[in-house]
């Protein structure tokens, strides 16, 4: 056991001496706001968080940002970002149909009203 998990701050830890990889940032523009997920390398593996649930450590960055949802793209996404040094993924075309799916959901919403 770490002496971080015997002080029961391991994320303090990881927050502080880690390093983000990877986040998706969400707005739901209703009720429950918005939020994050994100990736962080720390001691070699990887942990993921969100607003709710921290996860245990991964053994690659594609495994914890499968688990935290990263990759998941709706109309309430705002921004994904992961450090090329650990994924090759194309965010800018996450971001672009991101933002599609925002502007279609802005015009049926107005539509609605």
């Amino acid at each position: 056991m770490a002496p971080d998990d015997e002080e029961g701050d391991l994320w303090g830890t990881i927050r502080r001496d880690g390093r983000e990889v990877g986040r998706l940032e969400w707005d739901s523009g209703g009720p429950a706001g918005g939020g994050l997920v994100a990736v962080w390398a720390y001691r070699g593996v990887f942990y993921a968080c969100n607003d709710v649930e921290e996860y245990p450590p991964f053994p690659t960055f594609e495994e914890a940002a499968k688990a935290a949802g990263i990759f998941f793209i709706n109309e309430a996404t705002t921004s994904v970002w992961v450090d090329p040094e650990f994924c090759d993924r194309d965010v800018k075309a996450l971001n672009a149909k991101a933002a599609e799916l925002r502007r279609a959901h802005e015009e049926k919403w107005r539509k609605q009203t």
